[in-house]
């Protein structure tokens, strides 16, 4: 590669720059992104050059043939100080007991024990260049560009506060997170969620739950629940009775058209007076502007992949080069579960591209399966799923696929991460 990193010490975090030296032999990975999909890949790296089987459902993964001589190095580039768990973003804004417990959601990497010997480079990526493998990445007003053999593209979707930490460090978010409970408590009678889409309605089912005696009002612009995934009608139709079973007032086939001191105009023309207003809708949008365009899809903004999970042909060293989790333009819903698991993937791939450039194997990477559409989604005490082509809802789904904290310990358990701290039960206001 001809480059090689230059370690700086800058805020109590490691920086690094490139610059013309002799190299170790070693490849160099780096993963933009360390949530579900980009911690996946580390954790998987990590089990393999170990010696450790990795195993993956519903498909299993093929075994290396052997390890590469030269253990690569691992660079991981995130925004935030840590993981966050963002599927228990409801719950956690939702309940004042969770908030107060948030260090448990978020996990900052120097607290992960197989990351010490990864480098962690807090910063945004602002542009990738497949031709010359060098990103170039943001921190604190300034720029520095780092070389590598292969890159993981995992940054997932942007979405807007409070569906998402609009923080960057833990200390920052759990601010945030406790200043927006305390405000639902404050004197906010009626909370009304707008949007019906699988944030929208675990927002106000979380919010039934641990504000029971409070009106929770959710509006939503289609004729059902859940309208863009491809779910079947009877998902969305119990759905959509199990809401208004716990209390929550659905308002379909409306929107909101304008917000008044204390209040909202509908487009049916009623005007509903509310305390507290929580919008999810229209706020996601993948984190791909620093990829050539020439991979994304002009549409949706969502990288298109080979069944390799990695970029188009056209797009140079595009072997080299990977995406995963939800930038991903692939069949399914996007999910943490599904991020996790192509993490896996990529991980075998990986090894199996560096044993290959050794010349000790000829390359033949593992393929993704398609994925058929799931989801389960927690409706406060309840959830209801859809796998296998089978519906299932109650207590049972919710224990299943989520537990008693939305799916933290299930996660991190998945990502070999510890949850700090015991689970904590949501009492109700």
């Amino acid at each position: 590669m001809g480059i090689v990193l230059s370690t700086l010490r800058f805020a109590g975090i490691d920086l690094f720059t490139t610059q013309d030296a002799p190299v170790d032999g070693r490849k160099h990975i780096v993963i933009i992104g360390g949530s579900y999909g980009g911690m996946s890949v580390i954790n998987n790296l990590k089990k393999l050059l170990s010696g450790d089987v990795n195993e993956s459902r519903p498909a299993n993964l093929p075994s290396l043939p052997n390890l590469p001589r030269l253990t690569p190095r691992i660079t991981l580039i995130d925004e935030r100080d840590g993981i966050y768990h963002t599927m228990g973003t409801p719950l956690v804004h939702s309940s004042p007991d969770i908030a107060k417990t948030v260090p448990r959601a978020w996990k900052r990497y120097s607290d992960i024990p197989y990351l010490q010997d990864v480098s962690v480079v807090q910063g945004r990526v602002v542009n990738l260049d497949p031709e010359l493998k060098e990103v170039t990445y943001s921190y604190a007003g300034e720029e520095h560009k780092m070389g590598y053999d292969y890159v993981v593209c995992s940054t997932g979707m942007q979405r807007d506060w409070p569906t998402q930490p609009r923080a960057t460090t833990k200390e920052k978010y759990f601010k945030d997170a406790t200043s927006f409970v305390d405000s639902l408590l404050e004197e906010k009678d009626h909370i009304v969620v707008i949007g019906g889409g699988a944030v929208g309605t675990e927002f106000a089912g979380e919010l039934k739950l641990t504000h029971p005696s409070k009106r929770i009002t959710l509006i939503h612009s289609r004729s059902s629940l859940l309208s863009s995934e491809p779910l079947p009608d009877e998902f969305k139709t119990k759905a959509l009775e199990m809401m208004e079973a716990s209390g929550i007032e659905v308002l379909l086939n409306t929107r909101v058209k304008s917000e008044t001191d204390g209040g909202l105009v509908l487009s049916t023309g009623e005007t509903i007076t509310t305390s507290a207003v929580i919008w999810c809708t229209g706020g996601q949008r993948p984190i791909t502007g620093y990829i050539p365009s020439a991979a994304l899809d002009s549409a949706t903004g969502l990288v298109r992949i080979t069944s390799n999970l990695t970029l188009p042909e056209l797009v140079p060293n595009h072997m080299t080069h990977f995406a995963i989790g939800d930038i991903a333009q692939w069949s399914g819903i996007k999910r943490a579960g599904g991020a996790i698991f192509m993490g896996c993937f990529t991980a075998t791939n990986l090894l199996l591209s560096i044993v290959a450039a050794e010349g000790d194997k000829e390359l033949k990477l593992a393929e993704f399966p398609e994925l058929a559409p799931m989801l389960c989604l927690a409706l406060g005490d309840q959830a209801i799923g859809h796998w296998g082509g089978r519906l299932s809802y109650g207590v049972e789904p919710l224990e299943q696929c989520f537990e008693n904290d939305l799916g933290l310990g299930i996660c991190f358990k998945a990502l070999n991460i510890e949850v700090d701290g015991a689970v904590v039960d949501v009492e109700k206001n």
